[in-house]
């Protein structure tokens, strides 16, 4: 009798146990669904990030050299680079750069070329200003390891970024060579033409008064001197409505020496695609004239790309650059109302709501 008793308290017992252990086992399952697929949604929708900043960016930078008509091809090549094999259908909307409304509808051409396995939308959204692009790169077929096992077997993830270009309002000499020469403005100016950056004398070519020649006295915040922010660059930060001291005289000597220093550089991909041969890119600033002799004030406006041959006859006394459109790298925006010179900056922007 005792026996019987005790076996079925054992029997009873282990149900127990295994009605437990059968709990634990959703519990972890549910916890390796969580961190697992998890982990999975997170590191695709960076993915998808990483893409659409990549897409948005070219989108803008396509939209400022070729209008409207580039930007979906432009995106769809950006997207189908980096998810190779993916069916891809892109749509379009004008207005405000904000979903909604009529899209029409854009099939890749290549799309029996693709397996169809993991499609991906593109939405491609722009702005009346034709400088802001939002783009928005959905996944449909985001697959689970263990959420499946409670009946979730995908995920829809998405991600948008928006690019616009912008007429730079400062420029950093970290990301571009800035040559202490400060330029006038000319509305003759054409692209391709070649300008004066250096040299003009007391009231010719636009310079401020006797005794200028063009150059600028430019604090460097790393401790180079005129003849080094020739050859290296100003290492620091000019912005537009900013107000710097002309550097009277030509100093012959320093401006060859940093001259023939700087013309020793590679030539720079920037005046390639300019269609510029053998020559260094640089930056200059564009300031307002000021009258007076001396040493004087000026003020800047904006900036200006040149290059420069670098078998160019270097005599110290006059300076001469092809004036290029181009886009320079870094984070500028116009918020000091620049006019343009030739110079874009495409940056990423907070998307619209």
């Amino acid at each position: 009798m005792g026996r019987t008793v005790v076996w079925k308290q054992v029997k009873h017992q282990a149900g127990q146990v295994t009605v437990l252990i059968a709990l634990a086992m959703v519990v972890m399952l549910g916890l390796a669904a969580v961190v697992v697929d998890g982990e999975l949604l997170f590191v695709t929708r960076q993915r998808l990030q990483d893409v659409a900043d990549m897409a948005a960016l070219a989108a803008a930078k396509a939209m400022v050299e070729n209008g409207r008509d580039d930007v979906i091809s432009v995106v769809e090549r950006t997207v189908a680079a980096n998810f190779p094999g993916a069916a891809v259908v892109t749509s379009t909307a004008g207005g405000q750069c904000q979903s909604g409304g009529d899209h029409e509808e854009w099939e890749n051409e290549n799309e029996d070329t693709h397996d169809g396995n993991h499609p991906y939308t593109v939405q491609v959204f722009v702005c009346e200003s034709d400088t802001q692009v939002s783009v928005t790169l959905t996944r449909a077929d985001v697959g689970f390891v263990f959420a499946g096992l409670f009946g979730q077997q995908k995920a829809t993830v998405s991600a948008t970024a928006t690019a616009k270009a912008d007429v730079p309002g400062s420029v950093s000499g970290k990301n571009v060579h800035i040559v202490p020469w400060g330029i006038r403005w000319n509305d003759q100016w054409q692209f391709g033409q070649p300008v004066t950056l250096k040299g003009c004398d007391g009231g010719e070519n636009g310079c401020d008064g006797p005794g200028n020649f063009g150059a600028l006295q430019l604090n460097d915040p790393g401790g180079r001197d005129y003849r080094d922010m020739i050859s290296r660059g100003y290492s620091g930060t000019l912005n537009v409505g900013e107000f710097v001291p002309t550097d009277p005289g030509q100093d012959v000597g320093n401006t060859k020496k940093g001259l023939d220093d700087l013309l020793d550089e590679p030539a720079s991909q920037e005046c390639v695609r300019a269609n510029v041969q053998d020559a260094v890119f640089v930056v200059a600033p564009v300031v307002k004239s000021a009258a007076g002799p001396g040493k004087t004030e000026v003020k800047i406006q904006g900036f200006a790309g040149f290059c420069l041959d670098k078998g160019m006859q270097v005599d110290g006394k006059n300076v001469v650059g092809t004036f290029v459109a181009g886009f320079i790298p870094g984070e500028s925006t116009n918020d000091n109302g620049s006019d343009y010179y030739g110079l874009w900056v495409v940056h990423l922007v907070p998307n619209p709501q």
